[in-house]
């Protein structure tokens, strides 16, 4: 169970897209045939912190099911039970709902939507195949995600279920889907095995471009705030975190080291600065720079694992998981660091 459990964080924690969905997949289903078993001591530590729209909630899952909080940590509720709400949760932008990935009875995982307070539960995919990355668009009206169903490509659906699009149709895999601000692109990873490349494309599907053509191989692209840049992950081996133009002019890499991998960018709301996960031996960190690679300091510097960085609304704080293979937590700070709040504690 040990293994399983660290095979579980690892995999979380590099997000290495085609690696995560697979590794995820065969894990949920041998979870989830344990608790059919009666294995109900199965325990996974907290992880994918989600801010809601206004600051004043965190979605994450716990136990393979999906929870929301107060962001002081008060009032914790499980929105999901039975349905195993396992794949990062996700609001969306006017607050009002919050998709998440499912699996049920040892089927493919779909993507689900449930109203903020955890009724009305809706299969919107119903896929044979997994899918997984559900990505809000700007307006609340669409969910944008990647399906593996013939190898993997990124599909758009609008939130009542209707006009299901396959966006991509290729022969090689995509996933990680961006929405731009705006909502008028959407970037995504495309490629075989490691090595993945961004891409671009018209939110309807059209006008896709190559960004990267290995130079270098990327992964988690995020958009800027101003819709005109957007930062990336290198990939294979020792990452790095990367900034280019949103038409894939003038790549910078800011963090430029061989020492330790460095992945999962998250721009700060204003667009000033970056959080990154540094990852060094048998432990990482959360990190953060200024948006043009200066001032880089490592926030958290502890002993264990700690992930899936998640910035406020404003800005003022940063909510991420840290924990070991057996035990985490879902801890929030200020952006500097300082004054980190244990908000599970269990």
């Amino acid at each position: 169970m040990e293994k399983i459990k660290k095979i579980f964080s690892k995999a979380f924690l590099r997000q290495k897209a085609i690696i995560f969905w697979i590794i995820f997949t065969l894990l949920a289903i041998l979870i989830l045939s344990l608790l059919l078993v009666g294995c109900s001591q199965v325990i996974f530590y907290p992880f994918g912190p989600s801010w809601s729209p206004d600051g004043s909630k965190i979605v994450f899952i716990k136990n393979y099911d999906t929870w929301v909080m107060n962001a002081d940590g008060s009032d914790q509720k499980r929105l999901t039970s039975g349905i195993g709400g396992g794949d990062f949760p996700t609001w969306s932008p006017d607050g009002s709902k919050i998709a998440f990935g499912s699996m049920q009875k040892n089927e493919n995982m779909n993507i689900f939507i449930m109203n903020a307070d955890g009724t009305n539960k809706i299969n919107l995919t119903k896929n044979t195949g997994n899918d997984y990355h559900p990505a809000w668009s700007p307006d609340s009206s669409k969910i944008a995600f990647g399906s593996p169903a013939d190898i993997g490509d990124i599909w758009v659906i609008n939130v009542d279920g209707s006009n299901k699009i396959n966006l991509t149709n290729s022969a090689i895999y995509e996933g990680s889907p961006s929405w731009s601000p705006d909502g008028s692109k959407i970037a995504f990873v495309s490629g075989i095995e490691e090595k993945l490349d961004i891409w671009v494309m018209n939110s309807d599907g059209s006008n896709k471009i190559n960004l990267t053509n290995g130079a270098p191989y990327g992964n988690s692209p995020r958009w800027s705030p101003d819709r005109v840049k957007i930062v990336f992950s290198s990939i294979p081996g020792k990452g790095d975190i990367w900034v280019m133009n949103g038409d894939g002019s003038n790549k910078i890499n800011l963090t430029n080291t061989n020492i330790n991998d460095d992945y999962a960018p998250v721009l700060s709301p204003d667009g000033g600065q970056i959080a990154f996960v540094s990852e060094s031996g048998n432990k990482s960190d959360i990190w953060i720079m200024n948006s043009d690679g200066t001032n880089k300091m490592n926030i958290t510097n502890s002993a264990v694992h700690n992930g899936s960085p998640a910035w406020s609304p404003d800005g003022s704080k940063i909510a991420f998981g840290s924990g070991s293979e057996s035990k985490g937590d879902i801890w929030v700070m200020n952006a500097d660091g300082s004054n980190k709040v244990n908000l599970i504690g269990d």
